[in-house]
């Protein structure tokens, strides 16, 4: 009946213009029968969701179907200028200067782009550069990563972002890395007196051990894999540190605390910015009556490989994305 409807609204409208020389669009009998459709297909690279495209081309027009936001139909994100706190704390996160391997005392340690790395990068990567390493991280996530490590996953019911680190591991070792830190943390900070507690998931917080019991070219290689088990606190840390076989070597000293003590600082550094640029975005949502989603996740969320551009999905539809850690703290 919709379509009866339409019809004769559209005839009504068209009497209007009786006494015009108005020529309809439509396709003639012939025209239709002549019609010629041609069909390709392809792959929308507006995000990491890479969407199947079905491409039908008629009478110098095209009609793209198969794509789930309008990024498949040629809208190439005009409200990419909208506030992205996902964007703009992944590249806060990772956006730090290793030393130069001349400069760097006691050789290059690989980190892998993983779980809880998304959350205490900043810790290890200035703990690690104080202590005279060049840190070299392990490429952004993506598809083929995720394939190069497949052979030594253990378990298909684990988890898609713990599947990851697999490849991780394996793209460190093809950067020559001989040195590879990913430490275990049962427990992170907790930075709130109300919380019941601080335990990490448990996939996160000892993943490391598969890893070490999985991946073959470890040991193969003669890769030093280190992987302690580290409390978050600066005290117990250092004491903990300093007891780890795998660290003799290095003969760490006075040196050592006050890596950590950077190393910590730096931890806060970080998550003060996060605040800063959340009561930021916040300000331009108001002052632009914009609208605004919290896209709230682990922090490994923060990978494009794992949230599959859902962030700037949202905002091609004309809303600004905001983390919990951004703004939790305006209502403590």
């Amino acid at each position: 009946m919709g379509a009866y409807g339409v019809a004769l609204i559209a005839l009504d409208n068209f009497r209007q213009y009786d006494d015009q020389d108005v020529k309809s669009s439509m396709l003639t009998a012939d025209e239709i029968n002549n019609l010629k459709i041609k069909t390709m297909h392809s792959r929308c690279k507006g995000c990491e969701n890479k969407c199947a495209l079905t491409i039908s081309m008629f009478n110098k027009k095209s009609f793209i179907s198969g794509n789930r936001c309008e990024r498949g139909s040629g809208n190439n994100g005009s409200n990419s200028h909208l506030p992205n706190m996902y964007s703009w704390k992944y590249d806060r996160l990772f956006n730090y200067t290793p030393l130069d391997e001349s400069e760097a005392k006691r050789g290059i340690i690989g980190i892998p782009r993983v779980l809880n790395m998304y959350e205490d990068y900043p810790l290890w990567f200035t703990i690690l550069t104080k202590l005279g390493f060049r840190v070299v991280l392990s490429d952004h996530s993506n598809r083929k990563i995720y394939e190069t490590g497949i052979d030594s996953i253990p378990s298909e019911s684990v988890c898609y972002p713990a599947k990851l680190v697999h490849g991780h591991i394996m793209n460190l070792l093809a950067k020559d890395v001989k040195s590879i830190f990913y430490p275990c943390i049962m427990y992170e900070k907790n930075e709130f007196k109300n919380s019941d507690n601080c335990y990490n998931c448990p996939i996160v917080q000892s993943y490391s051990e598969a890893i070490k019991l999985n991946v073959e070219e470890l040991e193969e290689k003669n890769i030093k894999f280190m992987n302690p088990f580290l409390p978050m606190n600066e005290a117990n840390m250092v004491k903990v540190f300093m007891d780890l076989p795998e660290f003799k070597e290095y003969n760490f000293k006075r040196e050592l605390k006050d890596a950590i003590h950077e190393g910590f600082l730096e931890q806060a550094r970080f998550k003060q910015e996060v605040r800063d640029k959340g009561e930021e975005f916040i300000k331009y949502i108001d002052e632009h009556n914009e609208k605004a989603i919290v896209l709230a996740g682990r922090p490994y969320h923060l990978d494009k490989e794992v949230n599959h551009g859902i962030d700037t999905m949202i905002n091609s539809l004309g809303l600004c994305v905001l983390t919990e850690d951004s703004i939790c703290h305006m209502n403590c």
